[in-house]
Formats: structure tokens, C-alpha cells, sequence
């Protein structure tokens, strides 16, 4: 008999492997503060009709001027203040979807695993509809906002999902 098969078969130690991967409980409070800091970034930029840029010079992949050439990995100045937020927004927004709760137990795996089939569901039903139903410029806005939809709906079945079981654990 092998060593291996001995050492698991007669060892008293049980190893538990961790099968799911999520983030400790404190991302989730990172990852509302982020989502809080975009949004409040985002109405104050809207209130004031002001048009934030932060000019960084950094090497980019491909940059096309609207009457120039094409020219990959050059250094060019561009505004990141659109990456920055929408980085800053879909980071919070993994945060929260990807955070352990204070109770994880089989119960809770299951409601996570059945609200991403939900949300899956749910995104390919509205992506199929916005083909459907936009073209041109606000299809491209369908499609930015479809870039979050899947997580937020996630996260919103998820956390009502938790919210309704724990009101009839009470009842």
C-alpha cells in the first residue's frame, strides 16, 4: 500500500479544503465605501456640469484620433477620469458580489449559487433585448451599463435572497 494511501486512510488530521474562493467580510464595507465614492463623484460631476479630466501621459494600447492615425503602444496624454470611476465602481461592485457574510454555511452557498444563475438569466434576457430594441449610440449605452448589470443584480437577489430567509427563520 502506498505511503500516501496510508497517511490519509489512518491519519486522525482531516484536511478541509477551502472550495470556495471568496474575499474576507471586510471587503464587502471596502467595496460599499467605493461604490459610494463613485457615486457621489459621479452626481457631484453631473450637479456642478462640470467635465472632470485628469490628463496622465502613459503608454496605451491603441488611440485613435478622430483625424489621425492610428498608433499603438505610444505614450499619449489621455483623460482617465471615466477609467478611474468605472475601475473604482466594478471593484466595489466584486467586492460586495465576492465577500464572505457573517454566517457562510451550505444554506448561504446555495442562495449565492442559485441569485449568479438568476443574474445570468436575467443578463442574457436584457442583452438579448437590447439588441433587439437599441441601435447606435444608445446601444453602446445598454452595453456599458450591461458591463455592471450582471453583478448588481447579483448582488441585489443575493442580499434579498438572505434578507427574506432570515425574516421567516425569525416568524
Amino acid at each position: 500500500m502506498p505511503l500516501c494511501k496510508v497517511c490519509f486512510t489512518f491519519s486522525k488530521k482531516y484536511i478541509t479544503m477551502n472550495k470556495y474562493l471568496l474575499l474576507p467580510l471586510k471587503f464587502r464595507i471596502i467595496g460599499l465605501f467605493a461604490i459610494a465614492l463613485t457615486v457621489a463623484t459621479y452626481f457631484i460631476n453631473g450637479i456642478y456640469n462640470s467635465s472632470i479630466h485628469w490628463y496622465i501621459t502613459f503608454p496605451v494600447v491603441a488611440y485613435e484620433e478622430p483625424f489621425g492615425d492610428k498608433s499603438y503602444f505610444t505614450f499619449t496624454k489621455v483623460a482617465v477620469y471615466d477609467t478611474v470611476i468605472s475601475l473604482l465602481f466594478l471593484i466595489g461592485l466584486m467586492f460586495i458580489a465576492f465577500s464572505k457574510i457573517k454566517r457562510e454555511d451550505e444554506y448561504s452557498y446555495s442562495i449565492r449559487l442559485s441569485s449568479w444563475l438568476w443574474a445570468v438569466w436575467m443578463n442574457c434576457i436584457f442583452m438579448v433585448l437590447s439588441f433587439v430594441f437599441f441601435y447606435g449610440m444608445s446601444f453602446f449605452a445598454v452595453m456599458v451599463c450591461n458591463l455592471y448589470s450582471m453583478l448588481i443584480i447579483f448582488i441585489l437577489r443575493f442580499y434579498y435572497q438572505l434578507y427574506k430567509s432570515s425574516k421567516l427563520k425569525t416568524i
